[in-house]
């Protein structure tokens, strides 16, 4: 499967790129360790790919897959304390952290359930609660009415 052919992010210059996937993971692993890298976008860019890409390689490749994890847990660690140092703005960090943080993304998805079935409980108390007081209504009503 190593060599991918990109046309479907062909540029119209000149003929499209095929690369070596195989190659791009290995390169991927020796980019990471750069201390200036900390964007994947970067190693697209100066690879001269779309990063796009990563999306396709990753599910067609299991060594890419390895490699961008491997390297997004890198960038994860690297560009958190950059941010503690105050070298990287807190902002774009904190906006895309989660793209290379996988157990903050994970915590971040569980959160969001436990609010959610929290909602769920709030609301199905609340409708239990407006159904009682419906159902009270309603038999005073009755009872007024005898």
């Amino acid at each position: 499967m190593g060599t991918i052919n990109t046309a479907d992010s062909y540029s119209g210059r000149g003929r499209p790129a095929k690369w070596d996937v195989e190659e791009e993971a290995r390169l991927l692993l020796e980019w990471v360790k750069k201390p200036d890298s900390v964007r994947l976008l970067d190693f697209a860019n100066e690879r001269g790919f779309w990063s796009g890409q990563y999306a396709d390689w990753e599910k067609e490749n299991e060594n890419f897959s390895y490699a961008l994890k491997k390297a997004k847990d890198v960038l994860a660690s690297r560009r958190e304390k950059l941010a503690n140092e105050g070298v990287l703005n807190y902002g774009i960090y904190n906006r895309n952290q989660l793209i290379y943080d996988h157990s903050l993304k994970m915590s971040e998805r569980e959160e969001k359930a436990y609010e959610a079935s929290l909602r769920t409980k709030v609301e199905a108390s609340q409708n239990e609660c407006s159904a009682q007081a419906i159902a009270k209504a309603v038999k005073e009503i009755n009872d007024s009415s005898k």
